[in-house]
């Protein structure tokens, strides 16, 4: 198995198949110790998360998973942290789908519901909770941030509100009225 970089570059290991709780503790006291105890994140916190997926310990993205649960704990420094190495990322990728002069206001807003959705008990599940180790912080970060542009871009009559779910997915209520603004178009 090949090691992988995380999204801040330090390196992972293979994990042996007899110990993964050793290649864990490995990994924790040579690569991933001086961040997560300046965080707070002890090994047993990152077991905990890991769980069932003891087996992955090599495949997982610690770093990203110790700064995650860093921020779910509510530490300022995590939450600095986060915003200073993923911002730039997040605004290229907003860049590349919107040409929007309101790209200051989507990013503010993306990161104040993603703090709210973590520290939040009723909608955990929606924050950096979720986040499982599994890919890059910056892969989960940028599918909720294209998530929010596409939540912004609803019109006034969006299609999916048009779709008639009583006949067919693919008829629109009120269609006789949609083919006379299209002939009213063409003409």
């Amino acid at each position: 198995m090949k090691p992988r970089r995380s999204s801040q570059g330090k390196q992972s290991v293979p994990c042996t198949p007899a110990d993964p709780w050793a290649t864990l503790r490995s990994l924790y006291f040579s690569k991933l110790g001086v961040d997560a105890l300046r965080h707070g994140i002890s090994i047993e916190d990152l077991q905990l998360a890991i769980g069932d997926r003891s087996h992955r310990v090599g495949e997982l993205w610690l770093a990203d998973l110790v700064l995650s649960l860093a921020c779910a704990r509510g530490s300022a420094d995590a939450w600095s942290q986060l915003r200073t190495e993923h911002s730039w990322r997040l605004r290229d990728a907003y860049r590349s789908r919107c040409a929007s002069d309101r790209e200051g206001f989507i990013l503010e807003r993306f990161w104040h519901e993603l703090r709210v959705d973590t520290e939040s008990q009723s909608r955990a599940a929606l924050g950096l909770n979720a986040y499982r180790g599994d890919r890059p912080l910056t892969i989960f970060l940028a599918s909720r941030l294209v998530a929010l542009l596409e939540r912004e871009r609803v019109g006034a009559w969006p299609i999916l509100q048009a779709l008639d779910s009583r006949k067919s997915v693919r008829t629109f209520r009120n269609s006789a009225r949609i083919g006379l603004v299209t002939d009213s178009l063409a003409t």
